[in-house]
């Protein structure tokens, strides 16, 4: 028995419903094999909540002892905001800043 393997087939079955019910919004990418591994951005990916993205690494982390998985996991754990807000931070940042198209030049 792999709980990260069994949490992952949960997950691509879960996927579908959120999809339809979310439309994308609030989801995050939990890549099956991670960066620190030798995963890809274009590799596999499951659409999850940040609940269930940090569930993922803790499961990856039992299974593994991947220090990357660790790290993933109690980061999120310890995040206060979403994603979504994260990602409103940042535009507000940039536009400050004036970097990436906020740039007036």
């Amino acid at each position: 028995m792999n709980i990260y393997v069994d949490f992952i087939n949960y997950l691509k079955k879960e996927e579908k419903h959120l999809l339809k019910k979310t439309n994308h919004r609030n989801l995050e990418r939990h890549h099956i094999i991670p960066f620190h591994q030798g995963g890809f951005k274009e590799g596999p990916v499951i659409l999850c909540t940040a609940r269930n993205h940090a569930l993922a690494h803790y499961y990856r982390y039992l299974v593994y002892k991947q220090k990357g998985d660790f790290v993933a996991f109690t980061m999120r754990a310890n995040q206060k905001i979403g994603s979504s807000e994260r990602a409103l931070l940042a535009v507000e940042k940039n536009k400050l800043v004036g970097n990436l198209f906020w740039d007036s030049k």
